[in-house]
């Protein structure tokens, strides 16, 4: 299964993932690969900028089916 999840992050100060849900731009609707770009996401981590509370981004997930 083939699909690209976009997905819109809020990172903390200290460059933790506060927050992160699908983006409307994703090209799959399929759970699956939706839970997994969260999971990834929320696992990431970002440099630490004291000077900024939180900051806005995203991330982008390309998953690539086996054939």
């Amino acid at each position: 299964m083939n699909g690209k999840i976009v997905v819109n992050i809020t990172v903390s100060s200290r460059g933790d993932v506060l927050d992160a849900y699908a983006n409307t731009s994703s090209t799959s609707n399929n759970e699956c690969l939706i839970e997994h770009a969260l999971e990834y996401a929320k696992q990431s981590q970002f440099s630490a900028d004291s000077a900024k509370k939180s900051q806005l981004g995203t991330i982008t997930f390309v998953f690539i089916g086996k054939r």
